[in-house]
């Protein structure tokens, strides 16, 4: 019996090992200072995902990968600028930043391109997920946490300064009639 277990034992260890020494179940990137990040990254934002879905897949390193397309609520653009709400996309691995079940998550996401849709490149490229003293329950983060973020926040913004407010693209229209009578000739 005691021949069994230790077989068992040895085979779920190599098992594992073998799963976790293969590239796609891995996050292997060397973490670089903020300075680093901010100077890689084209545009970054800081803002709330108002819609994730899978939306396709595509093809990297001779694999096939899905996609997630995100619409994100721009609250600042900490380099570069543009509009209140952006496209990005990213590839789905286990070093993803974004979910499809990310609606209403807010971000800190370091992007490649100066124009939507923009990409993403997973965690590596600096990106994370924000927490807030409303986003999360007690018992599933510490303060410790919360803390590291705010360091890390700071970090990026004194490299950065404080970044710039997106556009708007969402006013109202108004209608022809009110219009003319609100714009004297």
């Amino acid at each position: 019996m005691k021949r069994l277990f230790s077989a068992l034992a040895l085979a779920a260890m190599a098992a594992l090992l073998w799963q976790s020494a293969t590239p796609a179940r891995a996050c292997s990137c060397a973490m670089g200072t903020a300075k680093e990040w901010v100077s890689e990254a084209d545009t970054i934002v800081l803002g709330r995902v108002d819609d994730a879905r899978l939306a396709g897949t595509e093809q990297y390193a001779g694999a096939e990968f899905a996609r997630i397309q995100a619409t994100l609520s721009v609250e600042r653009y900490l380099k570069g600028s543009g509009a209140d709400l952006i496209v990005v996309h990213e590839l789905v691995t286990p070093c993803s930043v974004l979910h499809p079940s990310a609606d209403g998550w807010r971000h800190l996401l370091f992007l490649q391109g100066s124009e939507p849709p923009f990409t993403l490149e997973g965690v590596c490229s600096g990106s994370s997920l924000i927490y807030g003293d409303g986003d999360i329950s007690p018992e599933s983060a510490s303060e410790s946490i919360l803390r590291e973020q705010e360091q890390w926040l700071a970090g990026i913004r004194a490299v950065t300064g404080p970044g710039v407010a997106p556009v708007t693209n969402n006013a109202p229209a108004l209608p022809l009639g009110i219009a003319a009578l609100a714009i004297p000739l």
